[in-house]
């Protein structure tokens, strides 16, 4: 009991300091897992995004396609087009005011051009942005970035009513970022996110715009909120079971060690006593 005894005068400092220690190194290993499980969510939240993201844009410019050919589809039923191709000299004045009187086409197209069977503009004066010569490359709508702002260009050919003859062509412009706003499909995504990264002068098809949606790659902020959340939660949670240890030990050293001290103190004074005894006695 004496050895106990001596043994029991530092546990008391050794096993609190014990307890901080452990209580730093779950603390610092349980952050690192709660971190690790953190930026796997984050990811996990920047892949939604950027799926769900595609998939809007995905919508959107399959409705923006739909809607062009709609255009088209008016324009070639419209026996005025034909007129002015094969009569195109009011065709400024036609172009103006009848055109655009007709609500044929929606208000997402910004300009619409005839073209004579060579590929020559009608129009006569230069007030306008549209090409002089039809693209003949334009068998699909194209994306086009010109002084710093995208379109959407749609050219198609005009044939005779009665055979495959080709009168001339039409050319349509719509703003990319109206058009596809206009849709109503986007909800998570912004159209200028497309067209800031898309070089002037570059052009390509619309189902090609998804290769140019710029997406998020930093934390979201959701993200971010909950490992900070968490951490916080961890932290509290092992400084009251620090203090709860702590209290712990000091109540088992009221409780158990002082006891067990005084006794081991009673017995080596009964043991004192046992050996005066013997000695006084001689047994």
């Amino acid at each position: 009991f004496s050895k106990y005894k001596i043994h029991l005068q530092l546990p008391v400092m050794v096993y609190l300091g014990l307890m901080l220690g452990l209580s730093v190194v779950l603390f610092i290993g349980l952050s690192m897992a709660v971190k690790e499980k953190g930026s796997a969510l984050n990811q996990e939240i920047l892949q939604m995004k950027r799926d769900a993201a595609q998939q809007e844009l995905a919508t959107a410019i399959k409705l923006v396609v739909a809607d062009l050919q709609r255009s088209k589809t008016a324009l070639l039923n419209w026996d005025e087009v034909r007129q002015q191709l094969a009569n195109p000299s009011y065709y400024d004045y036609w172009r103006s005011n009848r055109l655009h009187t007709s609500s044929l086409l929606p208000k997402t197209i910004d300009a619409c051009e005839i073209y004579d069977k060579a590929g020559n503009r009608l129009q006569k004066n230069n007030q306008d942005t549209m090409p002089r010569q039809f693209p003949r490359e334009l068998v699909e709508p194209m994306v086009l970035k010109h002084d710093g702002i995208i379109r959407i260009l749609y050219g198609f050919s005009v044939t005779h009513e009665a055979s495959s003859e080709v009168l001339g062509f039409v050319l349509l412009r719509t703003g990319l970022q109206s058009a596809l706003s206009n849709t109503g499909a986007l909800h998570s995504i912004d159209p200028l996110l497309i067209t800031d990264s898309l070089a002037e002068g570059e052009s390509i098809t619309v189902e090609k715009l998804s290769h140019y949606l710029m997406l998020p790659t930093t934390d979201t902020p959701v993200a971010t909120a909950l490992n900070q959340l968490v951490l916080t939660a961890l932290q509290d949670f092992i400084l009251v079971g620090a203090v709860l240890a702590i209290l712990t030990m000091l109540l088992l050293v009221l409780l158990f060690v002082r006891p067990l001290r005084r006794l081991s103190a009673y017995i080596d004074d009964l043991r004192k006593d046992n050996a005066h005894s013997k000695l006084a006695t001689g047994y």
